[in-house]
């Protein structure tokens, strides 16, 4: 039996892997020097200078009572976040699927 790794090793592996998903698709990156602030990761798209600020989360999913479908753990943002449009980005460690949320306004 898989033995469940140390929470805050998936938590750094999960940052690592949407550091370099950024990185590959040419975004700038840096991270917070203070590990208490409202956002895990800082990207800026050079083309249009658009700033992502992430918060980044493992994806836990849980099957509810009376359901059989697992749903996303989904966290809450601090008001402080909410103001800073600082958004979340779930990842997957496993298929390093990532998934940012709320979504992008258009």
């Amino acid at each position: 039996m898989k033995s469940r790794p140390d929470s805050h090793l998936v938590g750094q592996l999960a940052e690592t892997i949407v550091l370099e998903h950024f990185v590959r698709e040419g975004w700038y990156a840096y991270t917070p020097l203070s590990h208490q602030g409202p956002a895990d990761l800082i990207f800026i798209n050079p083309e249009d200078g658009e700033v992502l600020l992430l918060d980044v989360k493992s994806d836990r999913w849980r099957v509810n009572t009376k359901r059989v479908t697992p749903s996303r753990i989904y966290r809450v943002r601090s008001p402080l976040q909410k103001k800073a449009n600082v958004r979340m980005a779930y990842t997957n460690v496993e298929t390093r699927n990532i998934t940012i949320l709320p979504k992008r306004e258009k």
